[in-house]
């Protein structure tokens, strides 16, 4: 089940850039993972805890206005070493079928994303390179994203999530 996640500067690098490069990577990882349920053991191997909470109904930029699935907001914590690290924050909004037949998306659906996501060029090039033509400021907003994502997950974790994204 693919899914959509973004932070503020996330959304607006999808908002008019090749969403669709984006999406069908998040897609190819998604068929890669033979149960959701075999994640749960590693989340919670790595301590990492998931909130998922109904925002509001407004849909992403990258819609165009079109029907979308609904508003969420996330929140990924963990502790390391005894200490609580700084938790991500951000925006994700589930597909226009989970909405219709109202499933609510699980912390496995967010780690796909993130999983996905963690792996994206950590330069603005880079991400041309791998994602075609897009506006500077998106293809920034989506490496700044990846090293965001970097910064926040130890090695280990990265290493992790890296399988996934075989």
């Amino acid at each position: 089940m693919q899914k959509q996640v973004t932070t503020a500067e996330h959304e607006r690098a999808l908002g008019t850039g090749n969403y669709k490069a984006v999406a069908d990577r998040r897609a190819s990882i998604a068929r890669n993972i033979a149960s959701e349920t075999k994640l749960s053991p590693m989340l919670d191997e790595m301590g990492i805890r998931v909130v998922v909470e109904r925002s509001d109904n407004r849909p992403p930029t990258w819609a165009d206005g079109k029907s979308h699935g609904k508003h969420y907001r996330v929140t990924v914590s963990r502790y390391i070493d005894g200490e609580l690290v700084a938790p991500l924050r951000f925006d994700y909004w589930g597909s226009k079928r989970d909405s219709d037949l109202e499933v609510e998306p699980t912390r496995e659906d967010v780690l796909i994303c993130i999983a996905s996501d963690s792996s994206f060029p950590q330069t603005a090039d880079g991400v041309y390179s791998e994602f075609g033509e897009m506006k500077p400021s998106q293809a920034h907003a989506i490496a700044k994203w990846a090293v965001r994502l970097t910064a926040w997950f130890t090695p280990a974790e990265l290493e992790e999530l890296a399988k996934l994204d075989q």
